[in-house]
């Protein structure tokens, strides 16, 4: 009995440790989101770190999505055009992983990613929505196939984004998204982007439990990091 009381001493304490720990975890969560928030609210980021340009990268998306070409010619053709243009920083090669977070579910492949900025051909193939998530960064959508509608928060109002067109969230803001019909997009985002990795992290671990899609996105992410550390001297 003292052994068996022992065990549950030992249990119970740990069960509380756990519990004390995710409180505290959740509550420095919390904080940083207010006080990142309260900081950086409709930031906007720039600086000689940042490699891409948003309007051209408006421009390319627009050239290419408005001149009646399939999905598939069309994400070819930006992403040849991309890689051109920076042939240091666009990767060629395509590698398709689920994006489920907010509600949400997508498919996504990275095109550049790094710490501070990232493009990716995105989209879903049939009707999706949830919650946009709420960053340090700023996000531009580039519609190339298909549209989509966007609730901003704080508001009724409900805006379409069509082939061509842009949608764009301020860093720290968010909004519903709704996708009716197929869509797909060129995304791009600048800013402090480890600190939005959690969204999706999160969502897999309360909802998903998909932790092979996971994994397998953050090892893309990761190894585009280190090769542009590395190579391209780029944080």
């Amino acid at each position: 009995r003292e052994d068996q009381t022992l065990i549950y001493s030992f249990y119970s304490f740990s069960l509380m440790i756990s519990l004390l720990l995710t409180l505290f975890w959740g509550f420095c969560f919390v904080l940083a989101q207010v006080l990142l928030k309260f900081l950086l609210e409709g930031y906007r980021f720039s600086g000689p770190n940042f490699v891409f340009d948003p309007k051209k990268l408006q421009e390319i998306a627009k050239k290419h999505a408005v001149n009646g070409k399939s999905r598939d010619e069309v994400m070819d053709a930006i992403q040849f055009e991309l890689s051109q243009l920076y042939p240091k920083h666009v990767w060629a090669k395509r590698q398709w992983t689920w994006f489920n977070a907010g509600g949400w579910m997508g498919t996504m492949t990275f095109l550049h990613a790094s710490l501070t900025e990232y493009i990716i051909l995105f989209g879903s193939p049939t009707p999706t929505s949830g919650h946009s998530g709420r960053y340090p960064l700023e996000v531009y959508d580039f519609v190339i196939n298909g549209s989509y509608t966007h609730q901003p928060e704080n508001g009724i109002a409900v805006i379409e984004t069509k082939v061509g067109e842009t949608a764009y969230l301020g860093t720290m803001k968010s909004c519903a998204i709704n996708i009716k019909e197929e869509c797909w997009m060129l995304e791009y985002g600048r800013g402090l982007l480890p600190l939005a990795l959690p969204f999706q992290m999160i969502s897999t671990f309360t909802t998903t439990l998909d932790f092979i899609t996971m994994i397998r996105t953050q090892v893309i992410y990761g190894s585009y990091c280190v090769y542009e550390l590395i190579f391209n001297k780029k944080i």
